[in-house]
């Protein structure tokens, strides 16, 4: 019949003996597999959000690169200045550009 380890009584027993040995290593093991089994499991959480994240990436540049495509098709109807940039009379020659909160304006 084997016996029970966790009804143990430590205290009347040596360190050095077998069954106490034995049931250390037993439990040390156990702690072991149960961390190397939480390991598994946040690097697999891991893998699974790393594999989402690659495919929206992919998604992104697909859709990047037909807009691409699609601009290079398109012609071109306006100047290239953007368009939060607007230019003082033509006296003065400095840009100014507007933001939300204030105006500031940009010296050469």
């Amino acid at each position: 019949m084997a016996m029970d380890l966790s009804d143990l009584d430590y205290s009347t027993l040596r360190v050095t003996d077998p069954i106490v040995m034995a049931n250390e290593s037993k439990l040390r093991c156990n702690e072991m597999r149960n961390l190397l089994e939480e390991m598994r499991i946040r690097e697999n959480s891991r893998i699974t959000e790393i594999e989402s994240i690659r495919s929206y990436m992919k998604e992104l540049l697909t859709l990047m690169q037909s807009k691409i495509v699609e601009d290079k098709n398109q012609p071109l109807t306006q100047t290239a200045t953007p368009a939060f940039i607007h230019e003082y009379p033509e006296s003065s020659g400095s840009p100014k550009i507007e933001t939300n909160k204030m105006a500031r304006t940009i010296h050469s």
